[in-house]
């Protein structure tokens, strides 16, 4: 700072602050089944259990009884990271953990979404079970027509804090905060039409015996085992879900308050069509597979406009098709390896796909998305 006389020409202040930010984001989801069980599931289940706990060694099925009839299956999954950032410094951790358990309870014993699991599964049971024109010629006289599934919380938390210039000069902290589940319920349809073509035709038992027949063996070459597998897909699929969620952020004044834009509920109705069809094979080292498949979706949506106005806007995500081919082969190699300590070779076999090409991948956008803001589909509920 330089002066004449009592006069200011030049003054300046530099302020020199590393860049330092954190993030934390955490995914917490939840899934449940309940599945009758036959008697001679029950004493499988009862002698594995009986086993893991090391009792009733000369009797591994004593108690099955006793069990219930019911199997519920619960599964809670964790994923998430934490990074921080100082100057041109940044580190991260991630972390992921998934627990599932499962028991075996009397009907009395439900809880009151254990009920509506098993309430799922009969239904799916009821919309399995399709009259045949010939049902003594093969024993298995279900056929997965339709399959209805409800969809679980998927709870997201997420916080982030970062230095940054406010008004007035001033250097502060500004947050960034969010709770809500994507989604947080819903339930998906899934048709199998290539099932209902049959069934209407009466020949379910027939198609389905080809088309397990033609993919009992898709995991076992998947694996890099011998054998071979055809398959086909043809799914129409209704998704229903509910998503809703609070954010919170700091303006540029540097108040945290609750952020309209980030917040609110939503839900989407998405429609799909989807098909494919698969081959692959895998014999004396020699391996190839094939895949063509399609898909077309919209997804339809609802939620509060943004004004706060009390209205509910609908818009969608236009309608999308994409359909790709893809082919691979591959030759396996035999690595020779020695054992330490001894003069013993150990063949090993790489049956890798190692040449593979996707002459045709497209996707079309045939009808153009609908955002929020540009709507003039409304309604208002409380007029």
């Amino acid at each position: 700072m330089k002066t004449i006389g009592t006069k200011f020409i030049f003054d300046t202040t530099f302020y020199l602050v590393l860049q330092q930010e954190t993030k934390i984001d955490l995914k917490i989801s939840f899934k449940e089944k309940t599945e009758a069980q036959s008697d001679k599931e029950r004493i499988k289940l009862t002698t594995a259990n009986n086993e893991a706990l090391g009792r009733n060694r000369s009797k591994p099925r004593s108690g099955w009884t006793k069990s219930g009839t019911e199997l519920c299956k619960s599964s809670i999954t964790l994923k998430g990271y934490i990074s921080h950032t100082l100057g041109m410094d940044k580190i991260k951790w991630n972390y992921e953990k998934n627990h599932e358990y499962s028991k075996l309870k009397k009907k009395k014993d439900l809880s009151i979404l254990e009920k509506i699991n098993k309430g799922v599964d009969s239904f799916n049971k009821i919309l399995s079970s399709v009259p045949d024109k010939s049902p003594n010629k093969y024993e298995k006289q279900e056929y997965d027509l339709v399959k209805f599934e409800l969809i679980y919380p998927t709870i997201e938390a997420s916080l982030e804090r970062k230095l940054a210039l406010i008004k007035n000069d001033q250097i502060k902290p500004k947050y960034e905060i969010y709770i809500g589940g994507k989604p947080f319920f819903g339930f998906k349809f899934t048709f199998d039409m290539i099932q209902a073509f049959a069934a209407y035709f009466g020949i379910n038992s027939i198609v389905t015996v080809i088309r397990e027949k033609g993919t009992e063996d898709e995991e076992e070459v998947k694996r890099g085992e011998d054998g071979a597998f055809i398959g086909a897909q043809l799914d129409l699929i209704f998704n229903v879900s509910l998503n809703c969620g609070l954010k919170y952020k700091t303006d540029d004044e540097g108040i945290t308050k609750f952020d309209q834009e980030g917040s609110g509920v939503e839900l989407p109705f998405k429609i799909s069509c989807e098909t494919n069809i698969r081959g692959g094979v895998q014999y004396y080292g020699i391996s190839g597979f094939f895949k063509a498949e399609a898909k077309i979706e919209t997804t339809l949506k609802a939620g509060w406009a943004p004004s706060g106005n009390g209205e509910i806007v609908f818009y969608h995500e236009g309608i999308k098709a994409y359909a790709s081919v893809e082919y691979g082969i591959g030759i396996a190699k035999q690595d020779n390896k020695k054992i330490e300590g001894t003069g013993i070779s150990k063949e090993k076999s790489n049956s890798n796909v190692n040449i593979s090409d996707r002459p045709y991948d497209k996707e079309w956008i045939i009808l153009d998305p609908l955002p929020k803001d540009k709507s003039t589909y409304r309604w208002q509920p409380f007029n």
